[in-house]
């Protein structure tokens, strides 16, 4: 943050061990550098309260609370159709097997630009309540109760389907893969990228070998590998 704010690193120094004194010294530039002085009030406190001792220093969660972060990046507003789409996008996703779900994964996190992901990363930050980058059942619910069609009990057919390495909660790319309508991205050239990426050594069909490094080794037999 204060890079981004000022251009210059927080802690200086003309060699790395006066750096590091610097930064266990807690001396920062602050006042003594011209863009640091432009900056508002909120931002400096924000900057002092990231940059202090461990025991004193603000945590992420609160961080995303301070005054300065509302003021700068207002949460965009999502509206009940984009989220009853998101929401039919969850319903109609099956897990049906391995290799479909790694040709899903390698479209969505590869090859679709940050626009075309813009509303289901979107929701994700609307339902992700806590901030800690994945989707618990209760942050499900309350994100979806009020809308129309929504019944308590299709969350657990959204967990059984979205949660593929059954941890107990939807991750980002879980979510992602299953929130997103793959029709927009299942064109013939993103298949033939993905085909490219999966057949290692370019002979035009990809083997069980290929197939494996593919998926990591995860239960091979399930493919009938």
């Amino acid at each position: 943050m204060y890079i981004l704010l000022t251009g210059k690193p927080p802690f200086d120094g003309a060699t790395e061990v006066e750096i590091l004194n610097h930064i266990k010294q807690e001396k920062y530039n602050s006042e003594s550098t011209a863009a640091f002085k432009a900056l508002s009030r909120e931002a400096k406190n924000l900057i002092k309260r990231l940059l202090a001792p461990e025991k004193e220093r603000i945590t992420a969660l609160n961080a995303l609370e301070h005054e300065w972060i509302k003021n700068n990046f207002q949460e965009p507003a999502t509206s009940d159709e984009v989220m009853r789409a998101s929401l039919s996008n969850l319903l109609d996703f099956k897990n049906e097997n391995k290799v479909k779900d790694a040709i899903i994964t390698f479209i969505v996190t590869q090859l679709a630009s940050t626009q075309d992901l813009r509303e289901a990363r979107e929701i994700f930050r609307k339902l992700d309540k806590n901030g800690d980058g994945k989707l618990s059942r209760g942050e499900l619910e309350k994100g979806f109760e009020n809308l129309d069609g929504y019944a308590p009990e299709i969350l657990d057919q959204i967990m059984e389907e979205v949660d593929t390495d059954n941890n107990g909660y939807i991750d980002y790319t879980e979510f992602l893969k299953a929130a997103t309508d793959i029709r927009k991205f299942a064109s013939v050239a993103n298949l033939q990228h993905a085909f490219d990426a999966f057949d290692k050594d370019g002979s035009g069909k990809i083997s069980a070998e290929e197939l494996k490094c593919v998926l990591k080794d995860e239960n091979s037999e399930d493919i009938g590998i």
